[in-house]
């Protein structure tokens, strides 16, 4: 079976129209998703999909999770609505200590910055 991806696997990208970057309609990553399967047992055991950088519990996942936030406009659209449905957090946690409050206040900061 030919697996290259050719022009009409092809379209623009769906979060920057205006970019004008192909990027491949689907997509099949076991690779990938064996690493979604890790985040989504760190959701069920920690109750949140936000990995601290730094992360001693599974070094691979926390550089997975790293990379997720860093090159999110190379996801597929399917990638990253299972992302989103799992919760995922976007910004990466540099400090895993830092609280609920924390972050809230860090939330705060941000909308009263940027107005969204």
């Amino acid at each position: 079976r030919d697996t290259r991806i050719t022009s009409s696997h092809l379209k623009r990208n769906p979060l920057n129209p205006s970019e004008g970057k192909p990027i491949p309609t689907t997509y099949q990553n076991d690779q990938w998703d064996a690493m979604f399967g890790r985040l989504v047992e760190f959701k069920a055991l920690h109750g949140h999909s936000m990995v601290p950088q730094n992360y001693t519990g599974d070094r691979q996942l926390e550089l997975w999770v790293n990379a997720q936030c860093e090159n999110w406009k190379d996801l597929f659209p399917e990638q990253l609505r299972r992302l989103e449905q799992l919760g995922f957090s976007w910004i990466p946690i540099t400090n895993p200590s830092e609280t609920w409050d924390a972050m809230f206040d860090r939330l705060v900061k941000y909308r009263l910055a940027h107005g969204n």
